[in-house]
C-alpha cells in the first residue's frame, strides 16, 4: 500500500489533557470544501513509522466555517482508541490523510429563516454546530428567530468554545447559550446535570412557548449516543419528521 498522506496539520490547541483542536490544510493548496455541518475522514498509518502498514481512519464533525482556508476538528481522546491516540501524538506540520470529499445531511441551507433553531449537543457533538452558526451567522441571527444552543460537557474546562459562543449571547438578544456541566464543582455556577433533562424548562423560559412546536422550530442533535436517541424520540413524538436524504424534515440528528 502506498503512502495517503495528502494533507498536513498546521495548528493544535490544547483545551484539555484530553481534548485538542486540529487544524488541516491539504498538501495541493486548494481549499478543502465542504458545507457546514458535515464531517470528514482523517485517517493515519497504525505504525508512524511503517506508512506502507495498516491504516486506520474515522470520521469526525467540521468546526470551521464553510470555505475556510483551514479545516479544523474537535477531537476527544478515546482511551484505547486507535486513531485518537495517534493523533494526539502528532505535532504541527506532521502529515495526516484527509479524505477529498465531506459528508452528512445535517446542513441548514434549506432551513426557512422565520422558525427558531434549536441547536442540541454533548461533548464534540457540538463541532457541527460551530460550523453552522459560524457559516450562517447573519441567516440565523436575523431578527426573526430566536437561536439555542445547549452543549453538555462532563467539566467546565471541556466547554472548548465557552468564549466564543459566551460573547455571542451577550451581542445578540436571539442567541441564548446554554452549556451544561454534569460533573460540576464549586468554581462552577450554571446549568448542572444532562442537556436532555433540563433543556424543556430552560427553553420554555427563553423561548416563551414550547420548544416542541414542529411548525416553528427546527432541532439540531448531535452527541452521546444515549442523548440523541432520548431527545430525537422527545422531538419525534411530537410531530417533528426525520430528515435524512429521501425526505426533509425538522429534526436532524447525528451520533458521536
Amino acid at each position: 500500500m502506498t503512502s495517503k498522506f495528502n494533507a498536513k496539520v498546521v495548528g493544535i490547541t490544547d483545551i484539555t489533557p484530553e481534548i485538542k483542536v486540529f487544524k488541516i490544510v491539504k498538501d495541493d493548496g486548494t481549499k478543502f470544501e465542504h458545507k457546514a455541518g458535515q464531517f470528514a475522514v482523517l485517517g493515519l498509518p497504525m505504525d508512524k513509522n511503517n506508512p506502507d502498514g495498516e491504516w486506520v481512519q474515522r470520521a469526525y464533525s467540521i468546526s470551521s466555517v464553510s470555505g475556510s482556508d483551514t479545516t479544523e476538528f474537535y477531537i476527544v481522546l478515546v482511551e484505547n482508541g486507535k486513531l485518537t491516540t495517534r493523533l494526539f501524538a502528532l505535532k504541527e506540520g506532521d502529515p495526516i490523510y484527509m479524505a477529498p470529499k465531506a459528508a452528512g445531511v445535517m446542513g441548514f441551507e434549506d432551513v426557512p429563516d422565520d422558525v427558531n433553531v434549536l441547536f442540541l449537543s454533548t461533548g464534540t457533538g457540538i463541532a457541527p454546530f460551530t460550523s453552522i452558526i459560524r457559516t450562517f451567522k447573519d441567516q440565523l441571527l436575523n431578527g426573526k428567530r430566536k437561536v439555542a444552543l445547549f452543549h453538555g460537557a462532563r467539566y467546565e474546562t471541556d466547554l472548548a468554545y465557552f468564549d466564543e459562543f459566551q460573547g455571542m449571547e451577550k451581542e445578540f438578544e436571539d442567541f441564548g447559550y446554554f452549556p451544561v456541566v454534569s460533573r460540576a464543582d464549586e468554581q462552577w455556577h450554571g446549568l448542572t446535570g444532562h442537556v436532555q433533562v433540563i433543556m424543556e424548562k430552560e427553553l420554555d423560559r427563553f423561548l416563551h412557548h414550547s420548544p416542541f412546536d414542529p411548525e416553528k422550530t427546527y432541532a439540531f442533535i448531535c452527541g452521546n449516543p444515549k442523548m440523541v436517541e432520548e431527545t430525537a424520540k422527545m422531538f419525534l413524538d411530537k410531530g417533528f419528521k426525520h430528515h435524512n436524504i429521501k425526505e426533509h424534515g425538522n429534526l436532524r440528528f447525528d451520533k458521536h
